[in-house]
């Protein structure tokens, strides 16, 4: 916050030089966006830590939720010169109406897709793999892989990493709060389903998520 202000202070001296000006906009909003995202993280961590956070299904179209989160994915990989790739259209799953809670579903991913996108340097590569297999009448067992080729995670830090505020010692990316993965290891959980993790220095990091839903309807 002080930063922010620095520089709204500073832009305010420039108001006569656009160049300048414009450049300290975009540092303001880049520092509003990190600011407004770990209040956000902060505040989902209080609600887990405290037992208030709410699981709220309702009815939605998998295909609808996989759409958003290849554009949003398509974007922010395009940005930091990543190649994003799905092996799913959301054609797919159009007709799968369920029964499941569309923001933590989204948040999940979209967490480990933006963690990804972090440590994962331009030229990079991040795999969003998706596949389904029914498991009883009206449940399907969604499979979830998101993978990178970016900086990996030490074996020590693996031990921790969904801790809340931790982050690898070893990494010569430190970015970001430390909450995603807890955030993260928390809903999975709370949605009664199972993460694992595969990483290496160097090697890229692999997350596997394994979660039942209930389909309501199929055309």
């Amino acid at each position: 916050m002080n930063g922010i202000m620095c520089i709204a202070e500073l832009a305010s001296k420039e108001l006569d030089d656009p160049v300048s000006l414009e450049r300290d906009i975009s540092k303001i909003k880049s520092s509003s966006k990190y600011m407004l995202g770990l209040l956000n993280d902060i505040l989902d961590m209080s609600k887990i830590e405290s037992g208030r956070m709410e699981i709220r299904k309702e009815k939605c179209s998998f295909g609808d939720i996989l759409e958003n989160l290849i554009t949003l994915s398509h974007v922010m990989c395009d940005k930091n010169g990543i190649t994003f790739y799905c092996n799913r259209k959301p054609d797919d799953y159009r007709d799968f109406m369920m029964n499941v809670d569309r923001l933590h579903m989204q948040q999940i991913a979209m967490n480990l897709i933006s963690n990804a996108s972090k440590y994962t340097p331009e030229g990079g590569r991040i795999d969003f793999l998706l596949d389904s297999e029914p498991k009883a009448p009206g449940i399907i067992t969604i499979h979830v892989v998101i993978r990178d080729t970016g900086a990996g995670m030490s074996k020590e830090f693996q031990k921790v990493m969904y801790e809340a505020f931790t982050q690898d010692s070893n990494s010569v990316n430190k970015v970001g709060t430390g909450l995603g993965l807890a955030i993260v290891h928390n809903l999975v959980h709370l949605m009664g389903g199972t993460i694992d993790c595969i990483s290496a220095p160097g090697e890229g990091t692999e997350f596997n998520i394994t979660m039942d839903v209930e389909v309501l309807s199929q055309t």
